[in-house]
C-alpha cells in the first residue's frame, strides 16, 4: 500500500528549487482516501515527472493544482493541471512515443530527452492504471492518472505488514 498523498508531498518538495525559481503558484489538494497498491519509487516518478512538465512548460508565475481523490468506482485519481503553454492538437497524439518532442525549442533549453512520459505512461500500465490528456494551446494542459486501490486494505496492510493479497513488483 502506497499513500499518494505521501507521494505528492515527496515529490513536491524534491521540486521545491524549481517551483520557486519558476515563481509557480502551486495549490495541492487531497481527498482520502487516496491508498493504491504499487511500487512507491515508481509512483514518486510518475508524479515528479508529470509536476515538472507542468512547472517547466508554464510561465513564470504560472499555475500548478495537483489533486489526490477517489472516484468511488474503486480508482484513486491524480490530477495535475496547468494554465502553461499547453500542447497542439497534432502533438498530442504522440507525446507517449519514446524520443517524441512537442516543443522542440523548449526541449533543447531544458535538456529533455523525450523519454519521460512515456516511462510516465508505461509506470502506468505496471499499475493497472491509465492516463488522459487534455490541452489547449496557450490555455494550459491536465493530465489525469486514475490507479486502482483497494477498499478493502486491512490495517495490517495500512500499516506496511504483508497480507496474501499483497504483489510485489520490483523496477
Amino acid at each position: 500500500p502506497v499513500s499518494m498523498s505521501d507521494v505528492v508531498d515527496s515529490s513536491i518538495k524534491k521540486l521545491d528549487d524549481l517551483i520557486k525559481k519558476k515563481e509557480i503558484k502551486l495549490t495541492v489538494k487531497k481527498i482520502s482516501p487516496y491508498t493504491v497498491l504499487g511500487n512507491v519509487i515508481a509512483l514518486e516518478q510518475i508524479t515528479i515527472n508529470l509536476i515538472k512538465n507542468a512547472i517547466n512548460y508554464n510561465n513564470i508565475g504560472g499555475l500548478v493544482s495537483v489533486t489526490v481523490e477517489p472516484d468511488y468506482a474503486g480508482n484513486i485519481v491524480l490530477t495535475v493541471e496547468d494554465n502553461g503553454i499547453g500542447i497542439s492538437k497534432n502533438d498530442l497524439a504522440h507525446i507517449f512515443e519514446p524520443f517524441y518532442r512537442a516543443e522542440r525549442s523548449r526541449t533543447r533549453q531544458s535538456g529533455s530527452s523525450g523519454l519521460g512520459l512515456t516511462i510516465v505512461s508505461e509506470l502506468i500500465k505496471l499499475h493497472s492504471g491509465r492516463i488522459s490528456v487534455s490541452s489547449q494551446l496557450k490555455q494550459g494542459t491536465i493530465v489525469t492518472i486514475v490507479l486502482p486501490y483497494s477498499k478493502n486494505l486491512t490495517k495490517e496492510s495500512q500499516n506496511g505488514s504483508k497480507t496474501d493479497d499483497e504483489v510485489s513488483i520490483d523496477f
